[in-house]
């Protein structure tokens, strides 16, 4: 597996400490570069296939790269050994990379920093980022530079680390203490790139209906980003499976399973987990927004249907909200009638009747199966529902037969027009509908 650190090296004159680590463990002995104890501690067991890259400035580079860097206030150079020979010293079998960068003293030299760490990057290696001494706009390059590389070459993120030196106070105090008292914690801060995937996750659900990488991630980051129980991170994982099986189901037209969600447990469990003592604070707001996303689903068929082909319509779903506002049309007068809805040839019977009614077909006319089974067209006929919806689903059949021949016959519509077409329609249904169902 391919491995790497990346850090940046600072310039000034550290002073030794000993590092308590995310896990709780503290560092055996007292050392001047962070770096050094992270990589004891986190690549000791790293082959050939593992690199360690430090990018560092010229000024970097003789100050605490290589030895004797430093100098006291007479000038005399300060004894002191590089952390290229610390490195050295570990004598890990691993590939050791010092990588020039420029100060980032203006964007274009902010950018050339960039290049260089991304172009550093192996497809789908494993990385752990030191950013104790990075440059103090590093954290939000990083944000970007991750994200991007994850998504181009696939890299996975181990870890994203920072010795808080400062925390053990002032400089004079700390100067006082002897090395081994100086206990510095090295924080884990992967949470908060983290949160830019997940951003991006639930961008690509509220916008496309797209509930994939909000799998990936629920699945991947269960342990270090979700404080949950097991029974919640369950309830998550399962919530988190039932809106990709919904967006599936959108997508293939799968008006049964539809109906068979449990639309209103989802919305309820997502809110109960929608709390601090769960989530990391900064995620609970995202499944607020994806509760919000699924508020309009509902049990009653006829708000399942608005909500079904709106979510269709504004994910361009247009071929699916066509062929499930028909198909819903045919099970709400089935319904009606309590006739099988699950029957093909009642639900041919039935849409037979939209087309019967709209055109005022006589009987003698009417084709099978309709015309073997007269008592039932005559009862949906009856229905108000038919009467109000059969010229707008008559509409929808002209829509559809022009869609499902891919636009190849003559007269076939435009985009925009079939778009402005279906729109109108899905908005006479909702005010037939709502005068139907609200009274």
């Amino acid at each position: 597996m391919k491995k790497a650190l990346i850090s940046i090296l600072g310039t000034n004159n550290y002073h030794k400490c000993r590092h308590k680590y995310p896990d709780g463990k503290l560092s055996d002995t007292p050392v001047k570069y962070a770096q050094e104890d992270l990589i004891k501690h986190y690549c000791k067991s790293w082959d050939e296939n593992c690199e360690i890259r430090i990018f560092l400035t010229s000024e970097a580079r003789s100050k605490n790269w290589e030895n004797n860097g430093h100098r006291d206030k007479d000038s005399r150079p300060i004894e002191n050994i590089g952390l290229r020979d610390r490195i050295a010293n570990l004598h890990l079998p691993v590939t050791i990379k010092d990588i020039d960068i420029p100060n980032g003293f203006t964007e274009k030299e902010i950018w050339e920093i960039f290049e260089k760490i991304y172009d550093s990057f192996r497809e789908e290696e494993e990385v752990i980022i030191d950013i104790t001494h990075a440059f103090r706009f590093m954290p939000l390059l990083l944000t970007i530079l991750l994200t991007y590389a994850e998504l181009l070459k696939h890299i996975k993120i181990q870890g994203i680390y920072y010795a808080a030196f400062e925390s053990l106070g002032a400089i004079q105090d700390v100067t006082k203490m002897k090395p081994e008292e100086r206990i510095t914690p090295i924080l884990d801060l992967s949470s908060l790139v983290k949160l830019q995937s997940w951003t991006l996750a639930t961008f690509d659900f509220l916008n496309y209906g797209n509930v994939s990488k909000l799998s990936e991630l629920i699945k991947s980051e269960r342990e270090t980003y979700w404080q949950t129980s097991k029974d919640e991170w369950k309830i998550l994982r399962d919530n988190v499976k039932r809106l990709e099986d919904i967006s599936l189901s959108l997508a293939l037209c799968r008006g049964k399973q539809l109906k068979e969600i449990e639309w209103d447990k989802i919305r309820q469990d997502i809110i109960n987990l929608n709390s601090d003592d769960v989530l990391i604070s900064p995620f609970a707001p995202l499944l607020e927004i994806i509760e919000k996303k699924i508020s309009n689903f509902a049990a009653e068929d006829e708000k399942l249907l608005l909500a079904t082909v709106d979510w269709c319509f504004r994910h361009n779903l247009f071929q699916q909200a066509i062929t499930l506002l028909q198909e819903f049309s045919i099970t709400l007068i089935l319904q009606k009638e309590n006739l099988d809805w699950c029957d093909k040839t009642y639900r041919d019977v039935a849409s037979q009747t939209f087309r019967i009614y709209s055109e005022n077909i006589p009987e003698q006319e009417w084709r099978k199966p309709a015309s073997d089974n007269n008592d039932s067209v005559k009862k949906l006929l009856n229905l108000q529902l038919v009467q109000q919806l059969a010229e707008h689903y008559n509409s929808l059949t002209e829509l559809r037969n022009d869609v499902n021949h891919a636009g190849f016959l003559n007269g076939a519509r435009s985009v925009d027009c079939i778009k402005n077409k279906l729109k109108k329609i899905i908005n006479n249904y909702k005010e037939i509908l709502t005068s139907i169902y609200d009274n």
